[in-house]
């Protein structure tokens, strides 16, 4: 950045006079006579462009007429070089309307700064040759004094006279030549007035007054607070910017929670505070839909007596770990999905929700984790007495458990597939969906009332006899059981009846007979017994005549085979095949 020192600038024009400043000036200024180039009488006026262009003159620098307004973005328009860049224009190719840039409407003829082209080579100085209407495209062409390669000088400086951005701020062109027009990148960069050591004294903000001199340099004339010190090459602020004027009117960073200050984070980067008051939204059901933004509040309530979906923000728009607490105070369900309509959490009245984005990619359920619980707590409810380590229960409303206690509460009465206060249900040996029946207190319960287990019996074999000297199947004893996976035994059992049950063969010394237990056609487990001598065996089964399979969780059917040889007679008499999932 070139260096404009004030004490060296060389006097301005040799004009000397009395006047009084106008109020058309762009720069607060005395008007004077000129002695030595006008007629006699008649004054000049120097404006805030001729006072700049002399003092950069001075240091060296091309200056170019000044502009009225400086592009604030790329215009949307067609560019054509004309020839080599003599005559090239910008023409209107969006919405036809007046031609207005950074807050100014412009005329035919004003000199326009355009500097942010999406296409560099398309930047310079132009003018307007077509102010545009909302029928006719606006036009810019390039000025004669910006429009060949031997007018676009490198670090050469334009003013911007007007505008609400750019007023009185000057632009200098930074990119280097040769230029060829059209095609070599033409570059502007807002550009500073700068000051050596000592050679500014006091800078007025209110009257724009610069004062050169030696030693410190002093920010004056608004209200900051803050001064600027000097000494050889650095240059220190001092003092504290106020609130009003965009500070913090602090001097160190609170760690610790103090009343009407400025907090930070610690060296942990832990934040401190009393209490964070987040924002809350009320919504009343009415079986709509409620969508959420990144800007939505944290807290979100429903109140009402009917249902409401609730959509999730897209989490793209969100960082891992963005939370939202929802309760559902109303007393129809709140249906929670994702931005993708998957269901997250069906949230029934009287619950909450708290939900926390785990992956700001996809837009399922599993971008969010969710905790829900129910608002209720415990209930409310009279426990009955009892005895020290019996389960107390709400006799009233209310339907929850309490804990267990020591001395109080005592189950008196369970109502099955009732559902009112103090009542449980039982399924399968676990508190679940009601089933019917009654089961009423916990003692002297019978067989048929408690849950059975997984099992099934076959029908009684009745008095069987063979004389196959191959595995043959027992009438009757055949069973088929769903499992979940755990082992079944399978074994013989006494059919109930008053008939004896007993496994026998004929007499004859040595006959055997062989008994085998199968899935299907596998034999899974086998024994054998026989006569000893003349006497006929009579066996009352045991362990020897059971199984156990081990298979998979799955449907399967076992029965019971014996074989005899020698053509001797086995008999089976009065069993019963149980397979029992242990």
């Amino acid at each position: 950045m070139a260096t404009v020192i004030i004490s060296q600038l060389p006097p301005p024009p040799n004009e000397t006079g009395t006047g009084s400043s106008k109020g058309t000036d762009l720069f607060p200024a005395t008007d004077i006579t000129n002695t030595s180039t006008s007629p006699t009488g008649q004054t000049n006026k120097y404006t805030l462009a001729e006072i700049f262009n002399w003092m950069l003159t001075a240091q060296g620098l091309v200056t170019y007429n000044a502009c009225q307004v400086a592009t604030t973005s790329s215009l949307s328009a067609n560019y054509s070089n004309g020839s080599s860049g003599v005559g090239a224009t910008l023409t209107n190719n969006g919405t036809l309307a007046p031609l207005a840039i950074d807050g100014v409407t412009l005329q035919a003829g004003a000199r326009v700064l355009v500097w942010q082209q999406s296409s560099e080579p398309d930047n310079g100085i132009y003018f307007v040759t077509n102010n545009g209407s909302a029928s006719t495209a606006w036009v810019l062409t390039r000025a004669t004094d910006y429009n060949t390669p031997a007018q676009i000088i490198q670090n050469g400086v334009v003013l911007v006279n007007q505008g609400l951005t750019y007023s009185g701020i000057l632009f200098q062109e930074t990119g280097a030549g040769p230029f060829i027009i059209g095609t070599t990148n033409i570059i502007f960069s807002e550009y500073a007035v700068g000051s050596e050591e000592g050679a500014i004294n006091t800078v007025d903000a209110d009257s724009g007054s610069i004062v050169a001199n030696s030693g410190v340099i002093t920010i004056s004339g608004g209200s900051t607070g803050l001064t600027t010190s000097g000494s050889s090459s650095t240059m220190d602020l001092v003092g504290t910017l106020a609130i009003s004027n965009g500070g913090t009117s602090q001097t160190s960073v609170t760690v610790v929670p103090a009343a009407s200050s400025w907090s930070g984070w610690d060296t942990h980067k832990n934040f401190s505070s009393n209490n964070v008051l987040e924002g809350y939204t009320t919504t009343t059901t009415a079986a709509s839909t409620t969508t959420l933004t990144v800007s939505s509040t944290y807290n979100q309530f429903f109140t009402g007596s009917t249902t409401q979906s609730l959509v999730m923000p897209v989490t793209s728009t969100l960082v891992d770990g963005f939370p939202f607490y929802i309760v559902n105070n109303s007393s129809g369900n709140v249906t929670v999905k994702s931005s993708g309509g998957n269901t997250i959490q069906v949230m029934a009245a009287g619950t909450t929700a708290y939900l926390t984005c785990i992956a700001v990619t996809g837009t399922t359920a599993a971008s969010w984790n969710c905790e829900y619980a129910f608002n209720g707590g415990e209930g409310s409810g009279t426990v009955n007495s009892g005895t020290s380590g019996d389960l107390a229960y709400y006799s009233t409303t209310g339907t929850a458990v309490s804990a267990l206690t020591t001395g109080t509460g005592v189950i008196t009465a369970l109502g099955v597939n009732v559902g009112t206060a103090g009542s449980f249900v039982v399924e399968g040996g676990a508190l679940g969906a009601p089933s019917s029946g009654n089961l009423v207190n916990c003692t002297g319960l019978t067989n048929a009332q408690l849950p059975q287990a997984n099992y099934a019996l076959s029908s009684s074999s009745g008095n069987f006899t063979t004389t196959s000297a191959t595995f043959a199947a027992v009438t009757n004893l055949s069973v088929t059981l769903t499992t979940a996976g755990r082992p079944v035994m399978i074994t013989l059992v006494p059919d109930g009846t008053s008939n004896v049950s007993v496994l026998g063969c004929s007499s004859g010394t040595g006959v055997v007979v062989t008994y085998g237990i199968f899935n299907g056609v596998t034999n899974i487990g086998q024994g054998s017994f026989g006569t000893t001598g003349t006497t006929v065996a009579s066996y009352a089964p045991g362990s020897s005549c059971a199984a156990i399979d081990t298979s998979v969780a799955g449907t399967y059917t076992w029965t019971f085979q014996v074989l005899i040889a020698g053509g001797n007679t086995a008999n089976v008499q009065y069993f019963k095949l149980l397979a029992w999932e242990i």
